[in-house]
């Protein structure tokens, strides 16, 4: 994270107006517009090979940057389009080229430099995947999948993200997959925030290697388990408490399947029912609208193991963890609506009951 190191007329000993850079990218996972173009920071380092967006701001509210410019001064590390003004910010496209520490300038239609910043750009060395339905219900700490176990003949969807000598690295759009044995995908979902994905889909049972690529370099290769439908042994439903919920909102359960071993099993799907009426698709995900007092048991169901929760639910419908909202690709042919999109997620044991308090 970088702060931009001057500001108008400083060089005059005057009092100048504020001068602010950011970018598009947007740390906070909680499916919501939580950008600010005036904040004074970029959220470097980069992934080497994506795109953002960079704005640039002042604090004088008749500032309209005719004839200003974001430009970087080594142009083999960053290209930065033509910049235009939106209205309230100057704002330019940039692709990070090849790693090193780039700076970046601000120049007045003088072509005098009104701020300065260094914008550092890095080649991953690993990546780490993370189980989207531990995303959706809020439990991140449990999302980190270093065994990649998937039902089947089933797809499975997690989000990359890179890190080199442990620092997390940020932008998207550089991933690729491939294996001989499996079908690989990556998506890039762009409402809300930016993020990569990885799909899975594999065949009959057995044992495959994927090589993955960042902007082309090789990461450490991940082995792909297809585990027959018979090493489901739990079937558990995951999510929130709703006690803060109000009516209206949406929320989700997430059902997971286990092994013997408590390991978790990916890319299974349950069949729903809800309040005594069988749903309609199949999904590991089924988001309704929270109605307090309607008290309904929702029951999920795969290879003859089951569990169940009493949710208060005005009516919903079944979802899976393979779609990830408006995306570059869409796997699963559909998007779910936007109101879905921000769900909330609810929490508890084996027969259990979540009632607001």
């Amino acid at each position: 994270m970088r702060v931009i190191a001057a500001v108008t007329a400083a060089l005059l000993g005057a009092c100048g107006p504020k001068i602010t850079i950011t970018d598009d990218i947007d740390l906070t996972w909680d499916l919501d517009f939580t950008l600010d173009r005036f904040e004074d920071n970029l959220h470097d380092p980069y992934v080497r090979g994506a795109t953002m967006t960079m704005y640039v701001t002042s604090d004088d509210d008749d500032e309209r940057f005719r004839g200003w410019t974001i430009s970087p001064v080594e142009t083999e590390l960053l290209e930065i389009s033509e910049s235009t003004y939106d209205g309230s910010s100057l704002t330019a496209e940039v692709t990070a080229l090849q790693e090193g520490d780039a700076t970046i300038q601000i120049l007045d239609d003088r072509g005098e430099v009104q701020g300065e910043t260094t914008a550092r750009i890095r080649v991953p060395d690993e990546v780490q995947l993370d189980a989207h339905g531990y995303l959706i219900i809020g439990q991140d700490e449990r999302a980190p999948v270093d065994d990649l176990r998937i039902v089947e003949n089933g797809t499975a969807t997690y989000l990359a993200r890179y890190f080199a000598a442990g620092e997390e690295l940020h932008g998207n759009g550089v991933l690729a997959g491939e294996s001989p044995g499996l079908v690989v995908e990556n998506q890039t979902s762009y409402f809300f925030e930016d993020r990569e994905w990885l799909t899975v889909t594999v065949g009959a049972a057995g044992t495959q290697d994927v090589v993955l690529f960042a902007d082309g370099e090789p990461l450490p290769v991940r082995r792909v388990n297809a585990v027959p439908e018979r090493d489901i042994r739990q079937v558990e439903l995951l999510g929130k408490d709703e006690s803060r919920s109000e009516d209206g909102d949406w929320m989700v359960l997430l059902a997971q399947s286990y092994d013997a071993m408590g390991r978790r099993i990916f890319g299974v799907g349950y069949e729903w029912n809800v309040g005594g009426v069988q749903e309609l698709g199949v999904g590991d995900l089924y988001r309704y609208k929270f109605e307090r007092g309607s008290m309904m048991m929702a029951v999920a169901t795969r290879a003859g193991l089951s569990d169940q929760v009493e949710i208060q639910s005005g009516g919903g419908f079944v979802d899976s963890t393979n779609n990830v909202g408006c995306s570059t690709t869409t796997p699963a042919g559909w998007l779910v609506p936007l109101g879905a999109l921000a769900a909330l997620a609810l929490s508890g044991r084996r027969r259990r009951a979540v009632v607001a308090s």
